[in-house]
């Protein structure tokens, strides 16, 4: 339940799937800079290059921000482990399955972010990883 809910412009209730997303919702909530956020609010349609079908993408916030200057700027931030960020290594002793789960999970999220990038530059906004470094976690 947000401290500000007049900032709160998604649909209710507010939904998040990590301990990190869940911090960051209080920076959100907190900071005098965001002037409305939302959870999981808007749909973009990416290719699933494993299934090989069109899918839906929720990104994790949607986020306006006004800066020093007086301008705003729109935000589409992905919350996500440092290490489901880049491409995964196979390390001695890990189970090939393992690994080639690792694997396709990191190209199904490319694929997210790739089109999430292009549906923020359309609309001037931009679009960010935020991970548990960016949270001081």
């Amino acid at each position: 339940i947000p401290k500000q809910p007049q900032k709160y412009v998604g649909v209710l209730p507010i939904i998040y799937r990590s301990s990190y997303e869940r911090k960051f919702m209080g920076w959100l909530d907190s900071n005098p800079a965001v002037v409305q956020w939302s959870s999981e609010s808007i749909i973009i349609p990416y290719l699933n290059v494993v299934k090989k079908k069109v899918c839906r993408y929720f990104p994790d916030f949607y986020v306006k921000i006004l800066e020093k200057n007086g301008q705003s700027k729109e935000y589409l931030i992905e919350i996500k482990p440092e290490k489901e960020t880049t491409k995964p290594v196979k390390t001695k002793g890990m189970r090939t399955a393992s690994h080639a789960f690792a694997a396709a999970t990191y190209m199904i999220n490319l694929s997210k972010w790739v089109e999430a990038k292009k549906f923020a530059e359309k609309r001037g906004w931009i679009f960010k990883l935020v991970t548990e470094k960016d949270l001081n976690l």
